[in-house]
C-alpha cells in the first residue's frame, strides 16, 4: 500500500509564525555577469548563500498578509500585479494564512554607486560578528553565520543609481 503524505496547513502556518517572529534579513549578492545577462539560471534547490554576497540588511517591515484585491500592498506575480492586505498573527492562525510581506529598503549610503547585483536573499538566523549585534545593516565581514537562505531570486543586473532608494518587496508563502 502507497505511504500518502502531506504538510497540514496548520504545520505551513506554524512555520509562518516562527519565521514572522524572528529577525529576518535582505541581502544582495553577485556582481560577476550571467552567461546570457537576460536570462539568469534558475537558482539550485542546494544553495545555502548568495554569490559574492554585497550587504545584508534587517527587513524593514515583515507581516502576515492574505490575497485582497483591495489590499493596499501589491507585488508582481507571473506578469500581474496581485495585491495583499496586512493581517494579524492570531488572523493568520485563525485564517490558516502562511504568506509573508517583506520589504527591505536599501538607501544610496548603503553600497557604492557604480554597485550592480544580481541575487537577491532572505536570511533568516541570520548571526553578526562580535560588536555589530546591533547593527540593521551588516557587510559580508560583519556577518559570523548567514543563518538559512529561505529564499532566493537570480535576476537581470540591477544598477545602484546616485540618490536612489532601493526597495525589495516579495511574498514568501509557506
Amino acid at each position: 500500500m502507497p505511504n500518502i503524505s502531506i504538510v497540514p496547513n496548520p504545520s505551513k502556518v506554524a512555520r509562518a509564525y516562527n519565521f514572522n517572529n524572528s529577525p529576518i534579513w535582505v541581502g544582495l549578492g553577485r556582481t560577476t555577469p550571467w552567461d546570457i545577462e537576460s536570462d539568469p539560471p534558475a537558482p539550485s534547490q542546494d544553495v545555502s548563500t548568495l554569490d559574492e554576497p554585497l550587504i545584508y540588511k534587517k527587513a524593514t517591515l515583515v507581516t502576515f498578509v492574505t490575497e485582497d484585491p483591495t489590499g493596499g500592498i501589491s507585488i508582481y506575480r507571473n506578469g500581474s500585479l496581485v495585491y495583499f492586505r496586512a493581517i494579524t498573527p492570531e488572523e493568520a492562525i485563525e485564517d490558516g494564512v502562511s504568506s509573508i510581506f517583506i520589504e527591505c529598503k536599501f538607501f544610496p549610503e548603503d553600497l557604492p554607486d557604480d554597485t550592480t547585483y544580481r541575487q537577491v536573499g532572505i536570511f533568516s538566523y541570520l548571526t553578526p560578528e562580535t560588536g555589530y549585534e546591533d547593527e540593521d545593516t551588516l557587510y559580508p565581514d560583519e556577518v559570523a553565520d548567514v543563518g538559512f537562505l529561505e529564499w532566493i531570486s537570480h535576476q537581470e543586473p540591477v544598477y545602484i543609481q546616485p540618490n536612489q532608494i532601493n526597495t525589495i518587496q516579495m511574498v514568501i508563502t509557506f
